[in-house]
């Protein structure tokens, strides 16, 4: 029961909304996508939280942003860096973004290839949302930032699920890439959720990549778009 729990608790830190969706679709295309840079992420957690977990467990799980070189579209990577510690749920997880949309991918590890599927994209910022600045600021290692967050509530700046911190000032971009129409522009330093979860995510490195996926964002885009119009049509809302 207690290793249950324990890969329970494991699994739930890194479970994504979308963990259900399944891959059927398949773009295989001679359109990619390359991506110039990969700035990387740790969980960082509060001393007294590790709740039976070691330092080293949470350290064995990686969450990559991969930035286009023109902040328009990136990749985010979530896997586990050991075969032990995978065994908690799940070896990996990849989310293409891009036009406001995060689509889950299976990429295929010898020909780069792509497996998407329509109805499993979904929007980062739903109609009439926007990313507020919110009335604090942060140091998240030794860097000053601002918060912003999504806001259930327009009227009410703590009606939030997570917020994250911005150094506004830094040539690294990947607020655009997430944010692409809130003008926002900087590096996010750390993902923090509005409870009393004790961990949030921070920003490590980054470094020159060159990786290139078979993706064409356009098709893409189209698909998702044919689904969500089919979708209406057969589900219309009263």
């Amino acid at each position: 029961m207690i290793i249950n729990r324990k890969k329970y608790s494991m699994k739930k830190i890194v479970c994504l909304a979308v963990s259900l969706t399944a891959f059927a679709g398949f773009a295989q295309n001679n359109k990619s996508v390359e991506f110039t840079k990969k700035l990387s992420y740790k969980i960082e957690m509060a001393e007294d939280s590790y709740n039976g977990f070691s330092e080293a467990e949470y350290s064995n799980i990686n969450y990559d942003h991969y930035l286009d070189k023109n902040n328009k579209e990136s990749l985010l990577s979530f896997y586990y860096n050991d075969a032990a510690a995978a065994s908690y749920g799940g070896s990996e997880s990849n989310f293409f973004v891009s036009k406001n949309w995060m689509v889950p991918l299976s990429v295929s590890g010898i020909s780069k290839a792509v497996n998407y599927t329509p109805y499993g994209a979904f929007k980062i910022l739903n109609e009439g949302q926007s990313v507020t600045k919110l009335d604090r600021k942060g140091t998240i290692g030794g860097t000053n930032c601002q918060y912003y967050a999504i806001l259930r509530d327009i009227d009410n700046k703590e009606s939030y699920d997570y917020c994250f911190c911005i150094d506004e000032s830094n040539k690294i971009n990947n607020a655009e890439s997430i944010f692409p129409d809130s003008k926002l522009k900087g590096l996010i330093l750390s993902v923090e959720y509005n409870s009393e979860s004790s961990y949030k995510l921070v920003y490590k490195s980054s470094q020159n990549v060159s990786l290139k996926l078979d993706i064409d964002s356009d098709k893409l885009s189209t698909d998702i778009e044919e689904y969500q119009k089919s979708a209406v049509e057969e589900y219309p809302v009263d």
